[in-house]
């Protein structure tokens, strides 16, 4: 991902998007350490609210709001 020399917030995007594929593929630690990595790239991503229900990662949600 790095190698693509995207900016944060695509590369954050990207992250986001691998956490959505590996929760269809049932690997949930692995989603979550995607999904995570997204939110420290790029605290203010939008459109991850439904991924993070399904992981269970609302806080980020609201750490996204307190630094806002």
């Amino acid at each position: 991902v790095h190698a693509l020399n995207l900016s944060k917030r695509e590369t954050a995007w990207l992250y986001k998007k691998l956490a959505e594929f590996y929760f269809n593929m049932n690997r949930l630690v692995q989603a979550q350490k995607m999904l995570k990595m997204a939110f420290e790239l790029y605290p203010h991503l939008a459109g991850a609210k439904k991924i993070c229900e399904k992981l269970g990662m609302e806080y980020l949600l609201f750490q996204h709001r307190k630094r806002s």
